[in-house]
């Protein structure tokens, strides 16, 4: 089937039906000449020599629609409208406007409308109870508020007190069930007066021992530099297959916490220098989907990740990651099998959580300090070292003062990564880091930045190395 392209250029596009769509059919000859409610097709194509036309108004399905729009790639004006269902009693003041402005701007004559299945239903009234409205809105509303509200979106109300009885205007599809109705007294009388307030406190009646002995591993992990990440449940590919999946990289539910940890330790192990750390160590509790004999089953998963060099794993990830996993195993108080791979180790905490007692009472949690936090930098990084020797008893922050002041506002970051002394002097090795917040800094740039520093450290009289 030939359709007009978008925009109106004579670029045929063919496309392949499958038979849910809905066509429009010109009867005479069995002719598709569009999709309904999508898009009209070249069979019915407008040109210069065009003198008689056949305005057709009608209403599509919004379900086969929307599916048909989707499928196809063709999301345009016309088909988002009729997937918000408009009113089938539009159809003839629809049919109506445009005769007149076809007669009005291209002086044409109407000869005659034909009106075919134009049946209405009459839409069911709907109850709706004034307690409600409070009770969803947070509001102190009468009966009579409520139908003043009501009245102005051209809803009929037959009022009976604390149940009123609705009826929507025909323009208005999307008002059927009464949270439809509560959501429109609330716009209209005013979202700003839906004061906000704390619930009644509740006692404490189960101690929910996922959530006490996840807390209990994360504060040991956060103890020891590494950081918690939350990735996503899906992945692109893997054994459990969505049936409507929210993108095409995201069409199956993750069996592994091992995969996403890797992915994060790839991204972030050359941030090492711009974050101050050593290595990069990151961990995370979530759950996962797996199937066994055509059943699927979650359990809870903990995976912690280390890596201790930029460009991949090395053997030091495996044995720090050991040093972790047994200093899990002694806060548990209990034996855990981890599967050990690329620098990442992953248990079933679900089965683990089997074995431990059920807590009495959750430990009392320290209020965190305040953080201010503000926008990083989207540009990369910069590192460059510097060594110099000093008089013994120089302190390293005051070297690091002298580096700081000469380094200029692109310096984001300075840390000693060396010290050593011999005959009488000390050696310090820093680290400077530099970032642009608005350009990718250049070699020239931060080469001029460290003339300058290396300039400051020799007029201290320190030599560099």
């Amino acid at each position: 089937m030939s359709l007009i392209a978008e925009g109106g250029k004579n670029e045929d596009r063919i496309v392949t039906l499958t038979g849910s769509e809905l066509l429009i059919v010109d009867g005479s000859s069995n002719t598709p000449i569009g999709l309904a409610g999508v898009k009209g097709g070249a069979y019915a194509g407008v040109d210069a020599q065009t003198k008689n036309i056949i305005v057709e108004a009608a209403h599509f399905d919004p379900i086969i629609t929307r599916k048909t729009a989707r499928k196809l790639g063709i999301v345009i004006d016309a088909s988002k409208r009729f997937e918000n269902n408009p009113s089938p009693q539009l159809i003839p003041y629809a049919l109506k406007e445009v005769a007149l402005l076809i007669q009005e701007i291209a002086n044409g004559t109407c000869a005659g409308s034909i009106d075919i299945d134009h049946t209405v239903k009459d839409k069911i009234p709907t109850s709706l109870e004034v307690s409600r409205v409070n009770a969803l809105l947070g509001l102190k509303l009468s009966s009579q508020e409520i139908v003043s509200l009501l009245k102005r979106i051209g809803a009929s109300v037959e009022d009976a007190g604390q149940t009123l009885l609705l009826q929507a205007p025909f323009e208005r599809t999307d008002l059927s069930i009464p949270e439809d109705y509560i959501e429109e007294i609330g716009r209209i009388y005013g979202y700003e007066h839906v004061v906000s307030e704390l619930p009644l406190s509740a006692p404490l009646t189960e101690i929910n021992s996922r959530h006490y002995y996840s807390e209990k591993v994360r504060h040991l992990l956060l103890s020891m530099d590494f950081s918690e990440v939350i990735t996503s449940s899906f992945n692109k590919k893997d054994e459990i297959q969505l049936r409507n999946a929210l993108a095409s990289d995201k069409s199956y539910l993750r069996s592994t916490l091992k995969k996403s940890i890797t992915e994060v330790l790839d991204k972030n192990a050359n941030l090492v220098d711009l974050l101050g750390t050593k290595d990069t160590r990151v961990f995370e509790i979530g759950t996962v989907f797996t199937k066994k004999d055509g059943m699927v089953f979650e359990h809870v998963a903990l995976c912690c990740g280390v890596r201790t060099k930029i460009n991949g794993c090395a053997g030091a990830d495996d044995v720090l990651l050991a040093t972790v996993t047994a200093s899990i195993e002694e806060a548990l108080g209990t034996s855990m099998s981890f599967d050990m791979h690329n620098g990442t180790a992953e248990s079933n905490f679900t089965d683990v959580l089997v074995k431990l007692p059920a807590p009495t009472a959750y430990e009392e949690v320290e209020v965190a300090k305040e953080i201010v936090y503000k926008p990083f930098s989207v540009y990369p990084a910069m590192s460059r070292d510097i060594a110099l020797w000093v008089s013994e008893g120089v302190k390293p922050e005051s070297v690091v003062d002298i580096l700081n002041l000469h380094a200029g506002q692109l310096r984001v970051r300075t840390s000693l990564v060396d010290v050593f002394s011999k005959e009488g002097r000390t050696s310090f090795a820093f680290r400077l880091v530099f970032q642009s917040y608005d350009r990718t800094l250049t070699d020239a740039e931060v080469h001029d930045i460290m003339e300058n520093v290396y300039g400051a450290v020799r007029a201290q009289g320190w030599e560099t190395r």
